[in-house]
């Protein structure tokens, strides 16, 4: 008899099986074995349990309906899938008994292997059964489409059976049943991170808001504390895809509503600061950096004066960088990349009369130099000491083609910060530095390079090279005695019957120098004295003026005992900086600019061919005019002054400047050891 010698699919133990027998009983654990006989194999069933199983499960069944007759349709499906469980993890048990006898082989059969890659696939199949029950027993409970637990459970399951598969993968059937899983995986994952999406989306606070740019501060301030709150909830464990993602969308809010926040809270009490939405490219050209500036410099005002709380000092820090920056900008004194690359293109040559040329006027240079430096001793004073001849063709008429046809006597730096070129190259040699406001002669164009001035300071009279951005021409002439324009609008009148507009009142009185500046008999006094020439002023600040205006006021000499003069003042920034329109005490006509505590005459009506100014000048009181008219589409701006209702000077600077608001009136005593005494009234300023 032939006789088989098999392990009990059960507990293991070795059988002993003769060829004859279809059943039997394992002597170890009594378990009741079927013999499965095929073509060269033999193998056990378990036969008992299994049915033991199927049975207690059916007895159970029967005995819940049958005990409790209150059992719901719901519970008596949950007990149906508990049953289809059962079978199916005795199925898997029987199974995996099987498949252990198999690997327990040295080596298999060929239809051994087969067998065997036939049980991996039957042990998947099964565990996806039980996997698909123990989902439809989750799906009874209330709510199951909801629930993270259900469906993270379920792809725990997949993951567990995709792990049984993976070690035997090289084999194709089971390869194609791996690939089927896998991708159910990511299936299983996307709808949980759909899930969890949407849970976590009912929860954050952030999500319900409108955007940023429509929300008021007390909706800003409100989603700050909801923000934090949402913070807690997503850095909490445990942690996942989804949470990292809303996190960083979180983070996103965060950073925008910390830009914004601070610019709001100060807003709140200061109005809208324009400056802070100003944004590189900055323009190239110097002048045009000016507006935004001022417009900076105005909004640091408005902060600085604003009530303290924590957001004011970034807001007042972000305001500096960017004014910095501006004026940074403009302080670059080379030109911009596009034209520096249209310079490096041109081929400079030079020629042998270019230096004879160059020799000839070098020695004109250091004659007119000369020249200026002996004029400007005549008169050791502030206001005097940089007076120069400025011979001006009469003209009749005010439009700047004409200016332009005259010599251009000054030029204005309108750069920050620039330098004299020994020649005229942006890579020459630097030398005197130049900074905005300061004035220099101008000496003509510099031969073929069209574009750069050659020029001589007015304070020391160094001599170089000024590239054409960086400084406004200004053009003046004298004017035959036309009448001055008629005023529009009256926007300012002061009388002095009163102080109410709160004109500045002292009294100071020094070894050197004594001054009185007061109100009274319906005029404005100032009187004066000084061992050396000296002026006092005074101004007012204005409210906004418009593009165009008139100032006038009428000025008397009380008393001179020498040379003196009294005007107005105009586009008055301190001390040093502020322009002037005066009258002498021997009937002339001063005209100049203060720039950077150095001043610089720009009209003696004294010094001027075919002078008509004292046959203009009344005995008393003379009216001085000034109308201020700034063109900026044209880009230019034009000064004409006129005494006693005639018009008798003009200046057109060719860019257009912004003038203060601050307008005043001046006595300066030119004579060493002079006293003077003059009186204003009639303060008046009109729209033209």
């Amino acid at each position: 008899m032939k006789i088989v010698k098999l392990n009990c699919t059960s507990c293991g133990a070795p059988i002993s099986i003769p060829e004859n027998i279809d059943t039997l009983f394992c002597s170890s654990c009594g378990s009741k074995l079927a013999v499965d006989r095929g073509e060269g194999y033999v193998t056990l069933q378990l036969v008992e349990k299994l049915t033991q199983a199927v049975q207690e499960s059916g007895e159970k069944a029967h005995s819940a309906i049958k005990e409790n007759t209150y059992v719901t349709k719901t519970e008596l499906k949950r007990v149906q899938i508990s049953q289809s469980i059962n079978t199916e993890e005795m199925k898997l048990n029987t199974l995996r008994q099987e498949m252990r006898s198999l690997t327990r082989k040295p080596q298999l059969l060929p239809v051994e292997l087969q067998q065997l890659n036939s049980l991996w696939l039957d042990e998947c199949n099964i565990l996806l059964k039980i996997r698909k029950y123990n989902l439809d027993s989750a799906k009874l409970e209330e709510g199951w489409e909801e629930s993270m637990d259900v469906f993270q459970a379920d792809l725990v399951a997949l993951n567990e059976i995709i792990q049984t598969l993976q070690p035997n993968a090289n084999y194709v059937l089971i390869n194609q049943r791996m690939q089927e899983l896998l991708q159910e995986r990511a299936r299983c994952e996307r709808h949980l991170e759909e899930l969890e999406t949407e849970l976590l989306s009912r929860q954050l606070k952030w999500l319900s808001y409108k955007p940023l740019a429509e929300l008021t501060l007390e909706e800003v301030e409100k989603l700050r504390g909801d923000v934090q709150v949402d913070m807690k909830l997503l850095t909490g464990n445990p942690q996942s895809v989804v949470k990292t993602r809303l996190l960083t969308e979180l983070n996103t809010v965060i950073a925008r509503i910390n830009a914004i926040y601070p610019r709001m809270k100060v807003e709140s009490v200061t109005g809208p600061l324009k400056s802070l939405d100003l944004q590189p490219p900055y323009p190239e050209i110097p002048w045009e950096l000016i507006p935004l500036i001022e417009l900076a410099d105005g909004d640091l005002v408005k902060v600085n004066q604003s009530p303290e709380n924590p957001c004011k000092a970034l807001i007042k820090q972000q305001i500096e960088r960017i004014s910095q920056e501006l004026k940074t900008r403009q302080a670059m004194d080379l030109p911009g990349q596009r034209v520096l690359a249209e310079k490096r293109r041109k081929k400079r040559q030079k020629v042998t009369w270019i230096v004879i040329l160059s020799v000839v006027g070098a020695i004109i240079f250091f004659i007119f130099v000369a020249a200026l430096v002996n004029h400007s001793t005549k008169h050791d004073s502030p206001v005097s000491e940089t007076r120069n001849n400025n011979p001006n063709p009469t003209s009749t008429s005010k439009t700047v083609s004409q200016y332009q046809k005259l010599d251009i006597k000054l030029l204005e730096i309108v750069a920050q910060k620039t330098y004299l070129r020994a020649e005229a190259s942006p890579t020459s040699q630097e030398s005197t530095q130049l900074v905005y406001g300061d004035l220099v002669y101008n000496l003509g164009q510099a031969g073929s390079a069209q574009d750069w001035y050659n020029v001589i300071t007015t304070k020391d009279a160094y001599s170089g090279y000024l590239y054409q951005e960086w400084v406004s021409p200004i053009y003046g002439t004298t004017i035959k005695a036309s009448p001055f324009p008629q005023p529009g609008h009256l926007l300012f009148s002061e009388d002095f019957s009163n102080n109410n507009k709160g004109w500045y009142e002292d009294t100071f009185s020094a070894e050197s120098e004594n001054y009185t500046l007061q109100v009274r008999n319906g005029h404005y006094q100032i009187d004066t004295s000084a061992t050396t020439p000296y002026f006092v002023n005074s101004y007012i600040p204005m409210d906004e003026l418009p593009s165009s205006y008139i100032v006038s006021a009428t000025t008397e000499n009380l008393s001179s005992d020498g040379l003196s003069s009294a005007g107005l003042i105009f586009n008055y920034i301190d001390q040093d900086n502020f322009d002037y329109f005066l009258l002498t005490s021997d009937g002339e006509v001063l005209i100049g600019m203060r720039r950077n505590g150095l001043t610089v005459p720009i009209y003696d009506s004294s010094e001027s061919k075919g002078n008509q100014i004292p046959s203009i000048v009344g005995n008393g009181a003379n009216e001085l005019s000034l109308l201020v008219e700034v063109d900026e589409q044209e880009g230019s701006s034009s000064l004409t002054f006129g005494l006693n209702g005639f018009e008798i000077y003009n200046l057109v600077l060719e860019k257009a400047k912004t003038y203060t608001s601050n307008l005043g009136v001046m006595v300066y005593t030119l004579d060493h050891r002079c006293s003077a005494a003059y009186s204003f009234d009639n303060f008046k300023v009109y729209e033209n």
